[in-house]
């Protein structure tokens, strides 16, 4: 499949059983293993840092979840860390 020929949005109804899609608007996409790092898998994360908000969509069932961040500190942009295998 290529993946790269064509820039742009296309429906689908699974992206895969052990990864999930971290997006921060404007500036940051990223598909990631849900193994150990806590991630429920054939989801979709959206960061909104100035309303404190991460967005889940679970792409499986059509199903979407605020997930509401109190604690963190108001910023006008997110960062998404990434783990590693290295130690």
């Amino acid at each position: 499949m290529d993946f790269f020929s064509r820039q742009e949005w296309i429906e689908v109804d699974d992206i895969c059983s052990s990864k999930a899609f971290l997006l921060s608007p404007w500036y940051f996409g990223a598909l990631h293993s849900t193994g150990e790092c806590g991630l429920e898998p054939n989801c979709v994360y959206a960061a909104f840092p100035v309303k404190k908000r991460v967005m889940v969509f679970d792409v499986k069932s059509g199903t979407m979840m605020m997930q509401e961040l109190d604690e963190a500190p108001v910023a006008n942009q997110a960062l998404w860390l990434l783990p590693t295998e290295h130690q």
